[in-house]
């Protein structure tokens, strides 16, 4: 016997050894094809016993057909029978007679009948050439087939004789001819024809195959694709992949197709990742991307144009796409699907359309992406899915792309995806008419403002040149003078606003409120570059009169901002800021707007207001994936969580603002995280990190602004944590010189004055005055400032008139939810406590720090200067345990539980609900433990009373 296959177009280390079963993948994966095979070892038989036969193999590319032939070829045992195969080839349609000619080769043919066929087949192929029309042809031709094929049979005569060719929807017209002149003769004759034909590729000769397979003596056979079952058959033979995947999976994945199946598996052999197949499985999509080519010649081009649709399309789409006909796309896309390469319309899975789209050209890429942007938008498809085609086609040249692209940057923005929205704006700009240009161009500032304002630098130059020649309308010109007040230019902006009023005559109301809310922000940006308190003339006398709540809620942030500048912070600067927080959503038009009553709301000493509304415009941004905004909610969440104690907050946050844009994009707002943690590290004694802070570059404009108040206060700390004295003096006169020049004093903002007197206080020099102005000008707000002014009060006041002073600090602090501050009061009404010779309440006071720091920590307490009349006051000691003050001792095990429980913060009812007593017992008790604790209101218990555990 002998094998000769020709060139082999099976993967590499297929098994050579088949029964009733072929084996698939590197000899690891069964697929059972028992029927089929059951039909082939039939015809074998008969071959052998001296009858002959066809098998036609019919199924979809990747079926498994020339693993049957091989079956077949490892059934031909019979002793002296012989075995010839060839692979017919795609070149074999356009050369007469060469996959028979290769056959013939293939045998063992004496010389006589190597010299009569190469006669023959010189002569066939010249009455072919003679001959145009196919019919006489033919005719000319039959009867030197029939010697051709008497060769054959000469041979059959010696021993059974099993023919193959693979892939015989390959062959040309005259080997098909040839063909069918052997089946006609061998059905009595040793002679066994097994032909392969896929159904993937549209047949060119069906005269013929319809004759051929209407043999008597032949049989037809359909490969279909593997089931559920057989799939989960397959893993069984394959425990290496047990965990990895499951039948369902890999059938959805494959449709059954056995290629594919191989390919998968190897895919997850590879990556030992349970569950679905990796988007990178290359074995996978390689397998695709071969059986598209292996199929029909429209299928590669239908392949190509779905992957590059990204979608599901029909046939007519495809058609128009490619300039072909429907019938044909229509025929692809039903071949892919009995395939299984396709379903539904789309890929399997998106590592397939990857793969056959990286085998498409690029050039042909942006044709196809082309012509899918203008086949969508004529079927009504939403704008980002149109410009998602017409970006990578780089092309915006049919009238409808701009509006398109417009709409479309405009949802991608909506979406969080700032990329996509530039390229479309950037598509568009070259696409649109020189008039509309600049508007564009306006869009692209906004849209790089949103992740990172210092990218949008060249743009804005050209847009104020395009302002200058009067291309630019309102709503733009404010994108213009919002850049340039956050990157420190408010002249040119006080200038562009200046020029937009004078031009705008007959503005309609939304446009005007836009341009005199302008004003006032800018105004209250650089109070320097404007007259009086509340920037006379900033807006108009005559406020236009607006229906849309944008346009409302705009009118009523600038109302806050005035009521500010005019009054400080009082109800209505408060209220109205919650309103504008309520009310507004998350946009270009309220950003402004939002981060000022965030401003106010921080600065009125409103913290758990003003982290509440923080911690959710944060969360939106972070959604929403804007860097800039969040960058700016995180300066603000920091300076929050440093006014409510919580150092380690405000650090995160600060750092990590400065981490999402770069300080030339935060432009004078750089100074807000930068001041935060440069009083974090000075509070934490970490001086070399807030002098790290102190060397980051700043523009000079940002001390024209609030936020370089901020700045110069948190340096002048600084100075004052590490002994720089007189560099600390000065920072906080500059800080006070600046806000009563823009009429803002307001301390609130910097509390300047209570910073200076801590500096004059560390020299021994008198301050009580600056404590005594700061709290005049405080109003019903500000309850941690009055309460930080008077605890500086009482450091610069006589000790016997400071410990009702620092009460009072205590009890402000209290309410303003600052610990850290509260701490700071509490040690210093202990200190002044034992100094006048009130051992224990200093020392329940110092433990009531102890237990504010148990229960949320803080840094340690800042040492403060010493009062100017009394002498340095020793701290108290740091008791463990009461047990040895002679008035404690004084308390029964019954007074201790109750005090305990009140010092916890449970009211009467509680404590008696408890301890199983009456409230009126309660109240007994309590006026015992006062009277001998000598305290007169339970805010003076400790939580941790006597510092040892009682049993209640």
């Amino acid at each position: 016997m002998r094998h000769s296959f020709g060139d082999s177009k099976s993967e590499p280390n297929q098994a050579d050894r088949y029964g009733s079963k072929v084996l698939l993948g590197g000899g690891t994966l069964l697929v059972r094809r028992i029927a089929e095979s059951a039909v082939v070892e039939e015809a074998l038989t008969n071959c052998f016993q001296g009858r002959g036969g066809i098998v036609a193999v019919r199924g979809p590319v990747g079926s498994g057909k020339t693993d049957l032939l091989r079956a077949a070829a490892a059934a031909t045992t019979e002793p002296g029978a012989r075995f010839e195969g060839v692979d017919a080839l795609q070149a074999d349609r356009q050369a007469p007679l060469s996959a028979f000619n290769r056959l013939l080769s293939s045998a063992r043919l004496t010389a006589d009948q190597a010299l009569l066929a190469t006669r023959l087949l010189d002569d066939v192929l010249l009455g072919v050439a003679v001959h145009q029309d196919e019919s006489i042809a033919e005719r000319a031709i039959s009867p030197l087939l029939h010697r051709l094929t008497s060769i054959l049979l000469e041979i059959a005569h010696e021993a059974p004789l099993v023919l193959s060719i693979d892939d015989a929807h390959l062959l040309d017209q005259t080997s098909m001819l040839a063909l069918l002149h052997l089946a006609r003769r061998i059905r009595t004759e040793p002679v066994l024809v097994l032909l392969t034909e896929c159904s993937s590729v549209q047949r060119t000769h069906s005269k013929l195959w319809a004759e051929l397979l209407s043999q008597p003596h032949c049989r037809f056979l359909r490969l279909n694709l593997l089931s559920n079952n057989d799939v989960a058959e397959m893993l069984v033979d394959a425990p290496e992949l047990a965990g990895l995947c499951t039948a369902a999976v890999c059938h959805e994945l494959s449709g059954g197709n056995p290629r594919l199946l191989n390919a998968l598996f190897d895919d997850y052999r590879l990556d030992r990742v349970p569950g679905k197949v990796a988007a990178a499985a290359t074995s996978y999509g390689q397998s695709v991307v071969t059986s598209m080519l292996r199929g029909d010649a429209v299928m590669m081009p239908m392949a190509r144009a779905l992957a590059v649709l990204g979608c599901s399309a029909t046939p007519a789409q495809l058609a128009e796409m490619l300039d072909t006909d429907v019938a044909s796309m229509t025929w692809a896309m039903e071949a892919a699907a009995e395939a299984g390469l396709l379903n539904g319309g789309l890929f399997t899975h998106e590592c397939a359309r990857q793969a056959v789209f990286e085998l498409t050209s690029p050039q042909e890429r942006m044709e196809l992406h082309r012509r899918a942007a203008t086949l969508l938008y004529q079927g009504g498809a939403p704008a980002g899915t149109v410009a998602r085609h017409k970006i990578a086609a780089h092309f915006a040249d049919a009238e409808w792309s701009v509006p398109v692209l417009r709409e479309a940057s405009e949802q991608a923005l909506e979406e969080g995806d700032t990329c996509v929205a530039l390229s479309c704006l950037q598509l568009a700009e070259r696409g649109a008419r020189k008039a509309d240009r600049p508007e564009i161009r306006a869009a692209i500032v906004r849209a790089k403002w949103r992740v990172e304002p210092a990218a949008a630098e060249r743009d804005v130059h050209e847009l104020l040149n395009a302002e200058r020649a009067g291309q630019l309308g309102g709503h733009d010109t404010m994108t213009l003078v919002r850049h340039l007040s956050w990157s420190g230019r408010p002249k040119e902006a006080a200038e562009l606003l200046d020029r937009a009023r004078a031009s705008d005559t007959g503005r309609d109301a939304d446009v005007a409120v836009s341009l005199d809310v302008a004003a006032t922000c800018l105004a209250y940006a650089y109070p320097e570059h404007f007259d009086g308190p509340a920037a006379e003339g900033s807006v108009s006398s005559s406020p236009p009169i607006v229906t849309t709540m944008t346009g409302k809620l705009r009118q009523r942030a600038a109302g806050v901002r005035e009521t500010v500048m005019r009054e400080g912070f009082n109800r209505n600067s408060v209220e109205d800021a919650q309103v504008v927080l309520q009310q507004s959503r998350l946009d270009e038009a309220m950003y402004d707007h939002i981060l000022a009553s965030l401003d106010t709301l921080a600065q009125a000493d409103c913290l758990d207001k003003a982290a509440y509304w923080c911690d959710a415009l944060l969360a939106e941004a972070e959604q929403r994936n804007f860097p800039t905004w969040t960058a700016h909610l995180l300066a603000m969440r920091a300076l929050i969580s440093f006014r409510q104690g919580n150092l380690s907050d405000a650090e995160r946050h600060g750092r990590t603002a400065l981490g999402m844009i770069s300080p030339r994009g935060f432009g004078v707002f750089i100074g807000l995280p930068l001041s935060v943690l440069m009083l974090v590290d000075s509070r934490s004694g970490q001086y070399e990190a807030a002098q790290n802070h102190l060397n980051v570059r700043v523009p000079d404009a940002m001390f024209q602004t609030p936020v370089g108040l901020h700045y110069l206060r948190a340096r002048g700390r600084y100075y004052l944590a590490r002994g720089y004295h007189r560099s600390a003096i000065e920072d906080f006169k500059a800080c006070g010189e600046l806000m009563v020049k823009w009429s803002l004093d307001l301390p609130g903002i910097v509390p300047w004055r209570t910073d200076l007197a801590e500096a004059y206080l560390s020299l021994g020099q008198p301050a009580q005055h600056l404590a005594l102005d700061q709290l005049a000008k405080l109003g019903s707000y500000n309850r941690r400032t009055r309460g930080i002014s008077l605890r500086v009060l009482a450091a610069a006041t006589e000790l016997r008139r400071r410990v009702p002073i620092l009460r009072e600090a205590v009890e402000m602090l209290q309410h303003s939810g600052d610990r850290l501050e509260l701490c700071d009061a509490l040690t210093d009404l202990s200190r002044a406590q034992y100094a006048l010779g009130e051992y224990t309440k200093a020392r329940l006071t110092i433990q009531r720090v102890q237990q504010l720091q148990i229960h949320r920590p803080v840094a340690a307490v800042k040492p403060h200067p010493a009062p100017v009349v009394a002498g340095p006051v020793a701290a108290p000691r740091q008791p463990s345990t009461f047990s040895d003050d002679p008035d404690v001792v004084k308390l029964s095990d019954a007074e201790r539980r109750v005090a305990l429980l009140a010092a916890q913060g449970q009211t009467n009812r509680q404590i008696a609900s408890t301890l199983f007593i009456t409230v009126s017992t309660v109240e007994q008790h309590l006026t015992r433990v006062y009277r001998k604790l000598e305290v007169k209101r339970r805010a003076d218990l400790p939580y941790g009373l006597l510092g040892e555990a009682v049993a209640i």
